[in-house]
């Protein structure tokens, strides 16, 4: 694509996207008495960090959360999870009441570390260890740890690394083998997350729940979009 060709798209793009967005802006101010599009009656005035999405995704994984939906978005979770590798582990898991720990220790190789997995789901002798990184870093050596102590701590393990993007963790030095191995999966929020929560919106019975998933998933969607590329855009519009 010549230089002249590349301007003549981006001039096209950007003025047909002005007259969408005044179109919107018309629109929006329109209905807005009626709708309050912009209100989000969870995170309006509340402001998650990490641990608070990591305590939202343990309430939701918990087969006896105050949600009362029972196992149906654990079931959702673990068979997004194992589906494609470990159909075995979704018959397996499925319909059972696992406990859900908070910050669970990880003791493996240095009591002193004081090392804490995020979220841990317990099937006794079946462990899903959660590391949530929704904008911080790694620790020196974290998720090599958190996969050990894991392996160490139940007949089968499984680690969890959910990120914006859904990035491999830079502290596992062989996450290839275990991704292909079917014990490392590596989750994005602006995708595998966004859709579990789309499920788990579908699933929901109680009425006031699913506000609460309606707010928490446009939530993710703001704070974690997609990037977007001109060539998608193109597709997009045919």
């Amino acid at each position: 694509m010549d230089e002249q060709s590349c301007e003549q798209r981006l001039e096209m793009f950007f003025s047909s996207l002005h007259e969408k967005l005044k179109n919107y802006r018309i629109e929006k101010r329109r209905w807005d008495p009626f709708l309050s599009t912009d209100f989000n009656v969870v995170f309006e005035f509340i402001r998650p960090n990490e641990n608070r999405l990591s305590d939202i995704i343990a309430c939701l994984l918990d087969a006896n959360g105050s949600h009362g939906q029972q196992g149906k978005f654990l079931d959702a979770f673990l068979k997004r999870l194992f589906e494609k590798k470990r159909p075995d582990r979704v018959a397996q898991l499925s319909g059972k009441q696992p406990q859900v720990k908070r910050e669970d220790p990880a003791y493996y190789n240095d009591e002193n570390q004081h090392r804490r997995i995020d979220i841990t789901i317990d099937f006794k002798d079946v462990g899903i260890g959660i590391e949530n990184k929704p904008w911080a870093g790694e620790g020196d050596g974290q998720l090599e740890a958190y996969y050990s102590y894991l392996k160490c701590e139940y007949d089968s393990a499984y680690l969890v690394f959910i990120t914006p993007d859904g990035r491999k963790p830079e502290t596992i030095p062989n996450s290839d083998d275990l991704i292909q191995k079917g014990e490392l999966y590596c989750f994005a929020y602006r995708s595998d997350i966004l859709e579990w929560l789309e499920e788990c919106w579908q699933l929901c019975e109680s009425d006031r729940f699913r506000w609460f998933l309606r707010d928490l998933r446009d939530y993710i969607h703001d704070k974690f979009p997609l990037p977007f590329t001109i060539e998608e855009n193109d597709d997009a519009n045919g």
